[in-house]
């Protein structure tokens, strides 16, 4: 008898202390996700969410969802495929896929978000809780506006659509009306005009949708005509797939102009031309390319560039066997332009023509990305190809092709790639490839890209 009420008290305590427990883990999970926060607490909230979307706070990680509240201190991470739409009274920052941002409020308990990487959508309509933005050390301030910011490896851009924006950085600043983007290289600040041509799909849509509210320097006709032509421009790209794969698909080239054993002068980092070193490792994530050769994402290719012309190039010859194919194309038209600004010993390097590799076909699989098949083709046709891999974003950096490197050929300088017509806004190796895509790099020497009809701010 007296063990029956023995056993019924232990079990009676063990109910009781699961219950506890199960308590205690719940306040505790409650705690880091804001469950039970005032309002004054909790000055943003998450809506919007698409795709896996994490939040950071007090070093536990938690996936986001719709009405979840944010709070200073918080660190917000977007996936591939992701965004998360930051509301904060009535200003709301609309993050892009592959960004993180940490949050922040003042002593004001006004908003402060630091963009670390990516872009972001911002419309400000109450200033008096609208502090500032920071993005690579520059304090970015605003009244009423629409703007979005980007930051990539080694530069920055600031598109303003409404109103007005400010960047300051160390006793600097710069101001921007809408209409015009402020374009961020190291320590080169300048405003140019922005073009709707220039804008990346996140930008268009995020445009759009805010010019039902405001009156933008865009209309919806100028916005969905950029779409609509890049759609056509891609349906072309299919057609001319099949055309292009019994084209030309020399190197393009000239024995005078370029050598690509890497005999003449002025090489860089890159080694000779038939051993490009590749040092990007197999990872994920993205921080865009720049006038200044920002490339990122992931990749699983890592080691050397062999340049031997003993990689496949998905035509034929190796037996490797692909199940999609693309064209790609390689071009530093804008430096005989400018050779007056390309660095001494660099001239053999650029082709008369401009033209380092013509339009080729190069096969690829699934999953593949820009970077892939940059790697494939430079193997295959004897290209030197160099590029890092950049811990602090995650990302893989093109450095130099053809022994032409960012800041060659002035202080903007570098490669940048377009897609089907247009610029991405997210590294090479992030960008995964569809069958018939175009590739072309570009070697900008001006304006971020603007000379090659693109900007910091694809």
């Amino acid at each position: 008898m007296e063990s029956r009420k023995n056993k019924k008290l232990f079990n009676t305590i063990m109910v009781v202390v699961i219950v506890l427990v199960a308590a205690a883990g719940i306040v505790a999970v409650g705690a880091v996700k804001g469950w039970f926060t005032g309002s004054d607490e909790a000055f943003a909230e998450a809506k919007n969410v698409s795709g896996i979307v994490s939040v950071g706070r007090s070093g536990v990680s938690f996936e986001a969802k719709n009405g979840d509240s944010l709070m200073s201190g918080d660190t917000v991470t977007t996936n591939e495929k992701a965004q998360i739409l930051i509301s904060s009274g009535d200003n709301t920052y609309n993050l892009a896929e592959a960004s993180q941002a940490k949050l922040e409020a003042s002593d004001e308990s006004r908003y402060i978000m630091e963009l670390v990487s990516g872009e972001s959508f911002v419309i400000v309509d109450d200033e008096g809780d609208f502090q500032k933005i920071i993005a690579q050390d520059n304090e970015i301030t605003s009244e009423k506006a629409v703007f979005s910011v980007n930051v990539q490896t080694g530069s920055m851009g600031i598109n303003v659509f409404y109103g007005s924006v400010t960047a300051a950085r160390d006793g600097e600043s710069l101001t921007a009306q809408a209409g015009e983007k402020i374009s961020i290289v190291g320590e080169e600040m300048e405003v140019a005009q922005l073009s709707a041509d220039s804008l990346n799909q996140f930008n268009l849509e995020n445009a759009i949708d805010a010019g039902k509210s405001h009156e933008l320097c865009f209309s919806e006709e100028e916005l969905n005509k950029v779409i609509e032509d890049r759609a056509a421009e891609a349906g072309s790209a299919d057609e001319e797939d099949g055309e292009s794969s019994e084209g030309d698909t020399s190197s393009g080239n000239d024995s005078e102009s370029t050598n690509q054993t890497g005999n003449n002068p002025g090489s860089s980092s890159g080694g000779n031309g038939s051993s490009g070193t590749s040092s990007s490792s197999g990872s994920s994530g993205s921080s865009g390319n720049s006038g200044s050769s920002g490339n990122s994402g992931s990749s699983s290719d890592s080691g050397s560039s062999s340049g031997s012309g003993n990689s496949d190039d998905g035509q034929s010859g190796s037996g490797t066997k692909y199940d999609y194919s693309c064209t790609i194309e390689i071009r530093c038209d804008t430096i005989l332009n400018n050779m007056d600004k390309l660095t001494s010993g660099k001239e053999g390097y650029v082709p008369s023509d401009g033209t380092i590799l013509r339009k080729t076909t190069v096969g690829f699989n699934e999953g593949e990305t820009v970077f892939d098949v940059l790697q494939r083709a430079c193997n295959s046709k004897g290209i030197q190809m160099e590029s890092s891999w950049s811990p602090a974003y995650g990302s893989s950096y093109i450095e130099g092709i053809n022994h032409l490197y960012e800041f060659d050929c002035g202080p903007q300088s570098g490669w940048m790639y377009k897609v089907n017509g247009w610029f991405p806004n997210y590294g090479c190796s992030s960008y995964k490839l569809k069958d018939g895509d175009s590739i072309v790099w570009l070697y900008s020497c001006e304006g971020l890209g603007a000379d090659v009809g693109g900007s910091a701010n694809w």
